[in-house]
């Protein structure tokens, strides 16, 4: 899958964030790297690739929750709405994964942001909440990037970045092709329970 994909030898491409959990190999919790696909990134490359998205965008068509975000009263520019959209996703018997992806409500198109497997979440009685906090402090550094329009100066921790991520640091500061707005956030109650901790 991943040949077929194209991922294999791209290893820059993604960015690496430590994950608490389980393995099959270790009993004890560990610190997995896990790659993910910040969305500002895939949003950045999706709009520079295809001006023409943007064309015949009016703001007006959108309500008030687009009319009255934080990214749009901020922003003099377009500010393109989104959809963070998570679920589990179940590709063996016993085992299944969470998936966290952002959608251009412009484009429709989907960008995949990271994948959990279920089976290596934390399970220290955090109900999986070591393993899920990583993923969401990333989006959220990420979806913040978006909404100023910019590249982030620091990596998601609030550190410098570092040598690994040469190419990002290159980049810190310097404006994106679009600004975003995050206006809704879809999924099943299921998944907002036990992935977003809302009451059951």
């Amino acid at each position: 899958l991943d040949k077929a994909a194209g991922l294999r030898g791209n290893d820059q491409d993604f960015y690496h964030i430590p994950v608490a959990g389980h393995t099959k190999h270790s009993e004890e919790r560990i610190m997995n790297m896990v790659k993910v696909c910040p969305p500002h990134e895939a949003i950045h490359r999706e709009h520079v690739l295809d001006p023409t998205i943007l064309e015949g965008f009016q703001p007006s068509e959108w309500g008030p929750s687009y009319a009255n975000h934080p990214a749009v009263l901020n922003n003099r520019g377009p500010v393109v709405p989104f959809a963070l959209y998570l679920d589990a996703a179940q590709y063996l018997k016993k085992d299944s994964v969470i998936v966290f992806v952002l959608c251009d409500l412009l484009s429709g198109s989907r960008h995949l942001a990271a994948i959990l497997r279920k089976k290596d979440l934390c399970k220290c009685g955090c109900r999986g909440f070591c393993s899920l906090r990583p993923a969401l402090d990333m989006l959220r550094w990420s979806i913040a990037a978006l909404a100023a329009g910019r590249f982030p100066a620091t990596d998601h921790s609030g550190k410098p970045w570092g040598a690994a991520d040469e190419h990002r640091a290159s980049l810190a500061g310097l404006p994106m092709a679009v600004s975003g707005a995050v206006v809704q956030v879809k999924g099943d109650w299921a998944e907002f329970s036990s992935s977003l901790f809302f009451p059951t």
